[in-house]
């Protein structure tokens, strides 16, 4: 979605900073068009489902940056690969192993907090 080579200032919230989960992982860049509010955009690769902790903790630092940025009113798009589905019915091809259906549950949790899903 994005790539830390674009031409956008990137913005590291160091003082949201979680630990537990590969920083590669998540990428948030900060575009200051020349009319309009600043926007946020995050690229996301979570971890596989046989590593929960890593995929809460990776979640967990979502949340904190997407409040962060509400907090100081701007918008935040985040957007890629969660390793986890929302749909898990829908599923076709994949394990119904219970990392699987742990980390759908994490992930639905994740999107109906109402703090980060705003």
């Amino acid at each position: 979605m994005v790539h830390k080579s674009s031409e956008c200032t990137l913005d590291s919230f160091q003082h949201v900073k979680a630990g537990g989960y590969d920083e590669g992982r998540l990428l948030t860049v900060k575009i200051r068009p020349d009319r309009g509010p600043i926007l946020f955009v995050s690229s996301v690769y979570n971890h596989v489902t046989t590593e929960g902790k890593r995929q809460q903790a990776f979640l967990d630092q979502l949340g904190a940056r997407l409040l962060h940025t509400e907090s100081l009113g701007h918008v935040h798009l985040a957007g890629g690969d969660y390793n986890a589905s929302l749909f898990p019915d829908a599923r076709k091809g994949y394990t119904n192993s219970r990392e699987t259906k742990e980390a759908d549950l994490r992930f639905q949790k994740f999107t109906r907090d109402p703090t980060v899903a705003s």
